[in-house]
């Protein structure tokens, strides 16, 4: 079994660039199909000090 690495991190204002820079392609690649895209999970809170996976969450 593969271990994930997890850390602690203060948050990074860097993650709402990377949603939109991400929310964009996505956009782009599907068109008018697209309903909403949101960015959610623990990097979205600004502020907010956070165990992250790095991955950045989108629904």
């Amino acid at each position: 079994m593969k271990k994930i690495k997890v850390e602690l991190s203060e948050y990074n204002p860097y993650w709402e660039e990377q949603f939109v820079y991400e929310k964009n392609r996505i956009v782009d690649a599907l068109g008018n199909k697209v309903v909403g895209i949101e960015h959610i999970g623990s990097t979205s809170i600004r502020g907010y000090c956070v165990l992250i996976e790095r991955t950045l969450n989108l629904m």
